[in-house]
């Protein structure tokens, strides 16, 4: 049995989420940061950005949860529990408006997974690969 409880959004107490003074939405995301504060020290990725504005199109806009910049890439990343219908939505006007792909990682037995690339490098539907 969990040391915790869930609230009625199913989320982690907010202790839980919280890295470097900032609450994440999830600890999936929250773990992310952690996951992409060691490749900046690696030297893998040169920076990254926090809830980055994307103007999808007419008054739909959408927040990622990172823009990352690689040395010789930049594209944006959702990690995502449960694919809401807003989310699908956001996906099918993506390649159409943004100059960068989005990443959908998930986040699995300690391990974070890439199930979709949507947008202009390379929109598919990945096998999962443990990053």
């Amino acid at each position: 049995m969990a040391k915790w409880s869930r609230n009625k959004f199913n989320v982690a107490p907010v202790n839980r989420r919280t890295y470097k003074g900032r609450t994440y939405d999830s600890r999936a995301e929250m773990l992310y940061a952690q996951h992409l504060d060691l490749l900046v020290r690696s030297g893998d990725v040169v920076d990254y950005c926090d809830q980055p504005k994307v103007h999808i199109s007419g008054d739909l806009w959408y927040r990622p949860d990172y823009l990352v910049l690689e040395p010789d890439d930049a594209y944006y990343v959702d990690v995502k529990g449960v694919m809401t219908d807003g989310f699908r939505k956001v996906m099918a006007a993506w390649p159409a408006r943004t100059g960068l792909p989005l990443r959908v990682i998930k986040h699995q037995r300690g391990k974070f997974i890439t199930t979709e690339v949507v947008g202009s490098h390379h929109a598919q539907q990945v096998p999962p690969e443990r990053t």
